[in-house]
C-alpha cells in the first residue's frame, strides 16, 4: 500500500544559491565589513550591530522573495526583513557589546 503525502507550499525553501548568497551576507556583514570599518578608523559598535543585521536580513527577504519566487518588493517581504533584522541585531547586539560570554 502507497502512501500519500501532503506537502505544504507555504513553507519556503531555498536553493543553493540563495544558501551561498545568505551565508556570503553573513560573512560580509559579520566579519569583513567591521574589520574595515575598524581600519578606516570608524569604530561605533552600533554601526556594526546595524550592519550585521541588515546585510543578512535584507539578502535572505531578497532570496526568498526575487531568486526563489518572482513575488518582488511585498507587504510580506519587508515583513520578513524586519523581522531578520530585529533578530539578528538583537544577537548581533549582544556579540558585539560582550554582554553574551559563548
Amino acid at each position: 500500500m502507497m502512501r500519500h503525502y501532503e506537502t505544504n507550499n507555504n513553507i519556503p525553501r531555498l536553493g543553493y544559491k540563495s544558501a551561498f548568497l545568505i551565508g556570503l551576507s553573513a560573512f560580509l556583514g559579520s566579519f569583513m565589513i567591521p574589520l574595515l570599518l575598524d581600519k578606516i578608523g570608524i569604530t561605533w559598535k552600533m554601526i556594526h550591530v546595524i550592519i550585521s543585521g541588515a546585510l543578512p536580513a535584507y539578502t535572505t527577504a531578497f532570496a526568498l522573495y526575487f531568486i526563489e519566487s518572482d513575488k518582488g518588493y511585498t507587504k510580506r517581504f519587508w515583513q520578513v526583513f524586519i523581522g531578520l533584522f530585529l533578530i539578528i541585531s538583537f544577537i548581533s547586539f549582544f556579540w558585539m557589546y560582550d554582554l553574551l560570554m559563548i
